[in-house]
C-alpha cells in the first residue's frame, strides 16, 4: 500500500526536513511513496530528526531498509508490548547514535544474536549477556590510542578491534537495536573533579532504563563510575549525565571528541543516577528533591557537640555524639539546631567543618543521622567521607 501525505498539519515538519534534503530528497520521497502504511511514521519520524548532514547523504533506500529490520526484530521480541513507542522510534529504530560514520551494521548484527535474544527472552537479560559476550565474539578492546577515532562505527571497531568508550558503547548499543532491545548512549562531557569524560550504555528493561558499562560485565546500575555519576551536577551541562536521543529537542549532547559538533539530541538525566545511588547506599530519598552532599570527619578524640533549640536539639545532639564516638570535626564542633517547623516536621542543620547542611521536612532528623552514621562507616587515610543523598538538602558556607 502506497503512503498517503499531506502537506497541512504535522508534515510540515516532513516538508521542511525535505527542503533542508538537496539533490537527496528525490530519494526520500522515493522511500516515502513505496514504504508501507504501517511503516510511514517510522520514516517520518527519523526524516524529521535526522541530522542535516544525513538529510543531504543518507540514500531512502537505506533509510527504508533500516525501518524494515528495525520493525521486523521488534515486532518478534517477547518484550515489545513493555516498550512505549517514544522509546521505540528514539532507542530501537535509529540508525546511528552521535556522529560516528554510518554503516549499515543492523542486518549483520540480527542475524548473529536474535535467535539468542529470543530465547532470553527478556531486553535486560539481553543486554547482560551481549556485554558478556559481543566484545570477545569479535576480539575487540578498549584502548585509547588503537583505535581510530573516539566515535568508531561498529564496521569500523569490528575491523580494528580497539575502540574508545565512546566506540565500544556504540557497538553494543547497536547489537542490541538490531533485536529489538532498546538502548542508548549516555555520558558526561566531564566528571565533577575534571579527571575526564567517559561514555556508556543505557538499556530499557521494560520498565525503566538501566545503565552498563561497555565491555565492562556486571550488574546493571552499578559499575565503577556509579558514584562519580551521582555528583553531577544538573544545573551545569558539562558536568551533567546526558542520554542520547534521536528526536530533536531543546538540549544537546556536550561532545568532547569533535571541535565541530552536531547538534546531538538529549535529555539530563542526572537527578535519576543520583537517586540510583541513592537506593544503591541502602536509602530511599523522597522523590521530590534531594543533593549528593560530601562531608569529612577527621579522627580528632574530644567532645564537641553543641545543642541550641531546646530539649529536641538536646536529644539529636545526644544521638549525633553517640554516632561520632565523641569524634569532632577538625576544624571545629558540630553544631544541631533544631527549628520547629509545622506538626511533625523539623528544620536540622549540621555545621560540619564550616559547611553548613541543612535538612528540612519530616524526615530531616533521620536523613541527619543516616548521613552522620554513613561518614563514620567509610573510613579513609583517616577519614570518614560520605556522598549521601539527602531529602531536600541545602549546602552553603
Amino acid at each position: 500500500m502506497a503512503c498517503v501525505l499531506t502537506l497541512s498539519g504535522p508534515d510540515r515538519e516532513l516538508e521542511a526536513a525535505l527542503a533542508k534534503a538537496g539533490p537527496n530528497a528525490a530519494s526520500l520521497r522515493r522511500a516515502l511513496s513505496r514504504c508501507k502504511a504501517e511503516q510511514r511514521e517510522d520514516l517520518r519520524f527519523l526524516i524529521v530528526n535526522m541530522p542535516d548532514r544525513d538529510l543531504r547523504t543518507y540514500s531512502g533506500e537505506r533509510l527504508l531498509e533500516n525501518v524494515n529490520l528495525a520493525r521486523e526484530a521488534f515486532e518478534g521480541a517477547p518484550w515489545r508490548d513493555r516498550v512505549p513507542a517514544d522509546v521505540y522510534r528514539n532507542a530501537v529504530l535509529p540508525y546511528a547514535n552521535v556522529t560516528e560514520e554510518r554503516d549499515d551494521w543492523r542486518r549483520m548484527l540480527r542475524d548473529r544474536y536474535q535467535a539468542k535474544a529470543r530465547e532470553l527472552g527478556d531486553p535486560l537479560k539481553v543486554a547482560l549477556w551481549m556485554n558478556e559476550n559481543l566484545f570477545a565474539d569479535f576480539g575487540v578492546k578498549y584502548h585509547p590510542t588503537k583505535r581510530r577515532a573516539p566515535d568508531q562505527s561498529p564496521t569500523e571497531t569490528i575491523r580494528l578491534k580497539f575502540a574508545s568508550c565512546t566506540g565500544l558503547s556504540i557497538l553494543l548499543v547497536d547489537a542490541l537495536r538490531s533485536v529489538g532491545v532498546p538502548a542508548r548512549l549516555a555520558g558526561v562531557y566531564l566528571w565533577q573533579d575534571r579527571s575526564g569524560n567517559h561514555t556508556w550504555v543505557e538499556v530499557w528493561d521494560g520498565s525503566g532504563w538501566r545503565y552498563l558499562g561497555a565491555a565492562e560485565p556486571g550488574p546493571p546500575d552499578s559499575t565503577w563510575f556509579s558514584e562519580k555519576a551521582a555528583k553531577a551536577d544538573p544545573s551545569q551541562r558539562e558536568f551533567a549525565v546526558w542520554a542520547v536521543r534521536f528526536e530533536r529537542g531543546r538540549e544537546t549532547f556536550p561532545v568532547s571528541w569533535r571541535r565541530d559538533p552536531e547538534d546531538i539530541p538529549a535529555e539530563n538525566v542526572t537527578e535519576r543516577y543520583q537517586r540510583v545511588q541513592a537506593r544503591n547506599l541502602g536509602l530511599d530519598p523522597e522523590p521530590e528533591e534531594f543533593r549528593l552532599l560530601e562531608g569529612t570527619f577527621v579522627a580528632e578524640e574530644g567532645t564537641g557537640v553543641v545543642a541550641e533549640g531546646g530539649e529536641e536539639a538536646a536529644r539529636l545532639a545526644g544521638e549525633i555524639a553517640r554516632e561520632l564516638g565523641a569524634r569532632v570535626a577538625e576544624s571545629g564542633p558540630v553544631r544541631v539546631r533544631h527549628d520547629p517547623a509545622g506538626e511533625g516536621e523539623c528544620a536540622l542543620r549540621v555545621s560540619v567543618e564550616g559547611v553548613e547542611v541543612s535538612f528540612a521536612g519530616p524526615r530531616g532528623a533521620e536523613t541527619a543521622l543516616a548521613w552522620i552514621r554513613a561518614l563514620r562507616s567509610r573510613p579513609e587515610s583517616g577519614k570518614a567521607i560520605v556522598r549521601l543523598p539527602c531529602c531536600v538538602a541545602r549546602r552553603g558556607r
